[in-house]
């Protein structure tokens, strides 16, 4: 998909929806690009390359009744997909925080935000800012860096060849051991502090539970149009999202216009706009050497028996799984 800027167009929607605030109104919200630079170049997390299936694949899981049987996890009817050999690659281990993006903001020229979020708590941003932060970003940090493939996305949160449901340290959803529950606070409008919950086995922070992650390709079968975030947002019920899950996100639809009447210009100069109030980047970087060679990064070593073999189902309140 080429590559086409939209700062004019954000610019004239974030006016018309109201959201413009004064120059400089955020700059105590923005961090130290030094600080920026040598905390992204030492969280980067080494993901050495291998072959793996991505796709669906079969778990062991202990249902409500103690009885075990072999249940697939992902997408139902995507079934697995070709075997792929992937390069090694470098992946943040945290999500950009509202503070980064700001000054990702500030240092690029895009308008300033009237947003109240809390500096420290995970930005949401559409797919082409996403695209546009993790080029910035590796700009600042002198590597190449970019959104990830969706195979990367799930070679990274399985801990390379591991299969367990979720991107945790164990791969149980056990909140609010491991997971964010949103009786801790944790609604659309009240997002969880980052990093405060274990990684999984390889050193990745939030796969699940805090927002969704975009990715950079898509299914052969996923429309042109459209864009796949990986991962699950803040909500308890986001169990079902395991890591072969995937969201298709469609491009700002016609009928949005019922609800802010005041974007209907835009749709008649023909714009593509894709946004997610719930989804961010994840960005990776094209290095194939280790960090002792690299310089940069640090290397997680994963046990075969990181992870369990059979896994206890995990059911919300209202649901039944047995």
């Amino acid at each position: 998909m080429p590559h086409r800027t939209h700062k004019g167009f954000y610019m004239r929607l974030l006016a018309l929806l109201g959201l413009v605030a004064l120059s400089g109104c955020q700059d105590n919200k923005m961090v130290n690009l030094e600080e920026l630079k040598q905390r992204t170049r030492s969280n980067l997390v080494y993901i050495a390359g291998g072959t793996f299936r991505p796709g669906n694949y079969d778990v062991k899981l202990r249902l409500q009744n103690g009885e075990i049987e072999i249940r697939e996890m992902g997408v139902i009817g995507r079934k697995s997909l070709p075997e792929v050999t992937l390069d090694s690659f470098y992946i943040q281990s945290h999500l950009p925080t509202f503070a980064e993006y700001v000054t990702f903001r500030h240092e690029t020229g895009l308008p300033p935000l009237l947003d109240e979020t809390p500096p420290e708590v995970v930005a949401s941003m559409p797919f082409h800012e996403a695209e546009d932060y993790c080029k910035w970003l590796g700009d600042l940090t002198g590597l190449t860096m970019r959104l990830p493939l969706e195979s990367e996305w799930e070679y990274a949160a399985r801990s390379r060849v591991l299969k367990p449901p979720y991107g945790t340290d164990n791969g149980h959803w056990e909140p609010p051991r491991n997971i964010w529950k949103r009786d801790e606070g944790v609604s659309s409008f009240v997002r969880p502090i980052p990093g405060t919950r274990p990684p999984n086995p390889i050193g990745l922070y939030d796969l699940h539970g805090v927002l969704n992650q975009w990715v950079s390709d898509r299914g052969e079968s996923d429309p042109s149009n459209t864009q796949i975030t990986k991962g699950s947002p803040f909500s308890e019920t986001g169990f079902f999202v395991a890591i072969p899950g995937r969201f298709i996100k469609e491009p700002t639809l016609r009928r949005a216009i019922e609800f802010f009447p005041t974007i209907a210009p835009l749709f008649e100069e023909g714009q593509d706009f894709i946004f997610d109030g719930s989804a961010t980047a994840r960005c990776v970087a094209d290095a194939v050497e280790p960090p002792g060679v690299s310089g940069f990064g640090r290397e997680v070593l994963v046990a075969p028996d990181a992870v369990p073999e059979i896994f206890d189902v995990y059911v919300p309140q209202g649901y039944r799984l047995d």
